[in-house]
């Protein structure tokens, strides 16, 4: 039997309607679909049988393993995965359509103005990046091609990953044993077929790629331009890359150190993790001084509650009084405390009721301890009884909101904490 290829109206498991390819990825083309069941719209990344080649069997296995573990995750900075099919010999995966434009786009769009980013909203979509990283990463998952044209900047506020590899073999390779990623952004250790690096450091390729695309994101070039696959190849493998200030000379130093650390052609030498890199983020826009896009004062808002659904919908109300905040997550208050000790959060938004550290124990804490002593605190409940509500008070809580929250007053609190 013939390859069958996917075209407008293929109706795929009964329920998912193609309707226009909008791209494609390291592992296939993508389109955007209708779920007629659910009448809502969805991303169709359709992984052909000619990329998989003669180990069908082992690449089914791998494709079903990521895509399960994909599946388990909901973060506001990862396209979700919805389910993972095949279609005659079509393997295809259903993912959160985002709707939005590429950070390619952006990055075009002010070369094409000679109007660069400013430092601050540069620094914040990296941020979030590693925020997604690092969610994928804690579940084994390496994304293999970060770049520009996968991260997508939506029309909610959110930076999101998209287009995971989703087809690894153990060894790390793509298919038919070759590397996976874009020349422009690939790590120097991919290029390597043969010193290909062990499974437990393959997150460290995603942030080199990461630091390729912020250099172009901050300089509007790649580190390492070239005619040809080869010759990129080639520098990335050799050439140190010039300090990003010296092709755009506003950027200041901290910038320089930040990026070039991140494109170290050692893995060892980069940031140990995509957590590491963004708190390096954190602390380079904490040190930038009010001349330097006043990045001092982009606020640092800590989301905390054991309810993921509810941790993106707070976080969206903050987007859109501060698209340009730097947002934390945390499901439980011990995870808080040690996010809000490192990178001195404005605001906290609390949940009452969390396993480890309740909202009120955590509010202690922040209260007592010396780098969070500022930290101004919102709590949200569903129970919080007046003696409770008293102990807050004494803490110097901002306010108490009871579940389901009303949108229009918690706005209002959250403006003025963050703007006080």
């Amino acid at each position: 039997m013939g390859t069958v290829a996917p075209t407008a109206g293929t109706l795929l498991d009964g329920v998912y309607v193609l309707q226009q390819p909008i791209g494609r990825g390291a592992a296939g083309q993508v389109w955007l679909a209708e779920d007629m069941l659910l009448r809502r719209r969805c991303a169709v990344k359709v992984v052909p049988p000619e990329l998989i080649g003669g180990n069908a069997e082992a690449w089914r296995n791998a494709l079903r393993r990521e895509a399960s573990a994909m599946a388990s995750l909901r973060h506001p900075n990862i396209a979700g995965v919805y389910a993972f099919g095949r279609h005659k010999d079509l393997h295809y995966f259903i993912m959160e359509w985002v709707d939005g434009e590429t950070l390619a786009t952006e990055i075009e769009r002010r070369r094409g103005t000679n109007q660069p980013i400013p430092i601050r909203r540069g620094l914040r979509i990296i941020a979030e990046a590693c925020r997604g990283l690092a969610a994928v990463h804690k579940v084994g998952i390496v994304h293999r091609d970060v770049k520009p044209t996968n991260l997508m900047l939506s029309k909610d506020g959110r930076v999101v990953l998209i287009d995971f590899g989703l087809v690894r073999m153990p060894d790390g390779a793509g298919p038919g044993g070759a590397p996976v990623g874009t020349p422009r952004y690939m790590a120097p250790e991919l290029a390597r077929p043969t010193e290909r690096p062990a499974p437990e450091d393959m997150h460290l390729a995603d942030l080199y790629s990461l630091g390729a695309t912020a250099y172009e994101l901050f300089t509007g070039s790649p580190p390492f331009p070239g005619e040809g696959a080869r010759e990129v190849i080639q520098r990335h493998l050799s050439e140190p890359p010039d300090p990003p200030s010296r092709r755009r000379p506003d950027l200041p130093a901290v910038v320089d150190r930040l990026l070039l650390r991140a494109l170290a052609k050692k893995p060892n030498e980069r940031y140990a993790s995509a957590e590491d890199f963004r708190a390096a983020i954190s602390a380079v826009a904490a040190r930038l001084r009010p001349g330097e896009a006043a990045a001092a004062t982009t606020p640092r808002v800590l989301v905390v509650d054991d309810d993921a659904d509810f941790r993106t919908f707070v976080c969206s109300y903050v987007r859109r009084l501060s698209p340009d905040a730097f947002l934390y997550t945390a499901q439980d208050g011990a995870e808080a405390l040690d996010v809000a000790r490192r990178v001195q959060p404005h605001l906290a938004v609390l949940d009452l009721n969390m396993p480890e550290m309740n909202g009120l124990e955590l509010a202690e804490a922040l209260h007592t301890s010396p780098e969070t002593q500022k930290t101004r605190v919102v709590v949200v409940s569903g129970d919080a009884g007046i003696e409770v509500r008293a102990r807050f008070q004494k803490l110097g809580v901002i306010s108490v909101f009871e579940k389901p929250l009303r949108p229009h007053q918690f706005m209002e609190v959250v403006q003025s904490a963050i703007a006080a």
